[in-house]
């Protein structure tokens, strides 16, 4: 948990692997100059554009009363919220929660071996697959795989701005790898048919 300033006021932040940063709400109406109950009002007159799981999470916390489920705001969440509510100390709180980047990568690193390990999955299939040399596909894949690595070199030092990038890249890699695994499993029975094994004939019965 990293403990932070603003504007006089003490926040307890923390890190999230998805969503960079979390705030209760007491600490988010604390940062906008405002009551809970003004908050409340807020989110629930704009609940349309609040949205669960992206906006804010409700999470199980121990509180003096037991246990309880008490709303946490993302950093897109505080940001979003932040437009709804008009005073020049929302406007500075809001643009404080848009620029603030968490600078301890360890509670970032079980994501990132998360995404190494998936790469090195990733690798062990591609080599996996025979006739690699029969499709330019692979080498397309191949390509990607490269820049994936890259990316994850990149990640460890601008983690806040390509977690959604390395998700789309590995979401694309796992399309890429089934529909070459399609086409590696025609080309026994075309071999059985005697047809000629040559790019040309891959590319003819693949699905791309």
């Amino acid at each position: 948990m990293n403990i932070i300033t603003f504007n006089n006021v003490e926040l307890h932040l923390q890190p999230h692997t998805h969503h960079e940063f979390l705030l209760t709400n007491k600490e988010v109406a604390l940062g906008y100059g405002i009551t809970q109950s003004t908050l409340r009002s807020n989110f629930n007159n704009n609940k349309d554009e609040l949205i669960e799981g992206k906006h804010w999470l409700r999470l199980e916390v121990q509180t003096k009363g037991g246990k309880q489920k008490v709303i946490h705001w993302t950093k897109k969440g505080i940001v979003r919220l932040g437009f709804f509510i008009k005073s020049e100390n929302a406007k500075k709180f809001r643009d404080w929660a848009d620029d603030y980047i968490v600078n301890n990568i360890a509670e970032n690193t079980p994501y990132i071996h998360q995404l190494e390990r998936e790469n090195i999955e990733l690798r062990r299939s591609i080599n996996r697959l025979s006739l690699k040399s029969h499709s330019e596909e692979f080498k397309k894949i191949e390509f990607e795989n490269k820049r994936l690595k890259q990316t994850l070199i990149d990640f460890k030092n601008r983690y806040h701005t390509i977690v959604q990038k390395a998700d789309n890249q590995i979401e694309a890699m796992r399309a890429e790898l089934e529909k070459m695994t399609n086409v590696f499993q025609m080309l026994p029975s075309l071999a059985n048919d005697g047809k000629n094994l040559n790019t040309d004939t891959v590319a003819k019965h693949s699905y791309w």
